[in-house]
């Protein structure tokens, strides 16, 4: 992939995620310690975010960088998954019993 096609999807997957958790621009601004200016120019390909800055936002949006990077991956997976990393053991278990109780249902 082409430096400039990873920023594209980057750019893309950030606000992706961002709209996963219901977040806005300024509620990630906030999260990350950063200004909403520098989220907006990143979502619209006016600056390329440095490493620093793409670990800032990962924080923010409570994900691990690599889920944040990760362009193949749902973003409503990624925020789930990044939910259940958070959680306690047990809400973690509770949760999978009832995930696995649903796929159960669906067969």
């Amino acid at each position: 992939m082409e430096p400039k096609d990873f920023v594209r999807a980057v750019a893309g997957r950030l606000r992706a995620l961002r709209d996963a958790t219901g977040l806005s621009q300024r509620q990630l601004a906030e999260r990350a310690g950063m200004q909403i200016c520098e989220i907006s120019r990143i979502e619209t390909l006016a600056r390329s975010p440095t490493l620093h800055t793409l670990s800032r936002l990962a924080g923010g949006l409570g994900l691990r960088l690599e889920d944040m990077l990760n362009t193949d991956e749902d973003p409503k997976l990624t925020v789930l998954l990044g939910r259940l990393r958070r959680a306690t053991p047990e809400q973690q278990h509770q949760a999978l019993q009832r995930v696995l109780a649903e796929v159960n249902r669906a067969k």
